[in-house]
C-alpha cells in the first residue's frame, strides 16, 4: 500500500513538472513566460565585407555589397549622407566568385550611385517572432548598421 501511495506521488511529481513545460511547447497554455527558459547563443549581426565599412572611392556604377548574414529574410538598405536618400539594394544571393569568399556570405546589387557621397548601410532583417522559451536570439524586423562607405 506504502509503495503505491509512492509511486502515486512520483507519477504526480512528474505531471506537475511536466505541466509547466506546456507555455513552452505551445499546449495550449495562456501563459506569458517560458517555466524553463533557455539561453540561445545570438546569431552574430551581418558585417559588412565589401566595400569594407569606411571605404571610399567605390565605383557609382556596377557595385553591390557583401555582407556576412545568414538572413532569415530581409533587405538591403541605403541612405545617403546629407539628403537622406534612400537606395535599394537588389535581393541578397549567394556571395560565389568574389573578392572576399566567407562562409555565408550573400550578395546585394546596387542600382547606379551618386557620386561624392556617403552611404550608411542597413541590412533590414525579419527574424521569427520572440519565443518565450529562448532568450537571446534576434525576433521580428530588425535594422542593424554595418558600416558606411564614400562613392567617387
Amino acid at each position: 500500500m506504502l509503495m503505491r501511495m509512492l509511486n502515486g506521488l512520483r507519477i504526480t511529481a512528474a505531471l506537475v513538472a511536466l505541466s509547466g513545460l506546456g507555455a513552452c511547447t505551445g499546449a495550449g497554455q495562456s501563459q506569458s513566460a517560458c517555466a524553463i527558459p533557455v539561453v540561445v547563443t545570438p546569431v552574430a549581426p551581418p558585417a559588412m565585407l565589401a566595400p569594407a565599412p569606411g571605404s571610399t572611392g567605390v565605383p557609382t556604377s556596377g557595385t553591390s555589397v557583401e555582407i556576412s548574414y545568414d538572413p532569415p529574410s530581409g533587405s538591403l538598405r541605403l541612405v545617403a549622407q546629407g539628403s537622406n536618400a534612400v537606395v535599394v539594394g537588389g535581393p541578397f544571393t549567394p556571395a560565389t566568385g568574389t573578392v572576399t569568399v566567407v562562409p555565408g556570405a550573400v550578395v546585394s546589387a546596387l542600382p547606379t550611385l551618386a557620386p561624392h557621397t556617403t552611404y550608411n548601410v542597413f541590412v533590414d532583417a525579419v527574424y521569427p517572432p520572440a519565443d518565450p522559451c529562448f532568450r537571446g536570439a534576434y525576433n521580428g524586423p530588425t535594422t542593424f548598421n554595418p558600416g558606411t562607405f564614400t562613392t567617387q
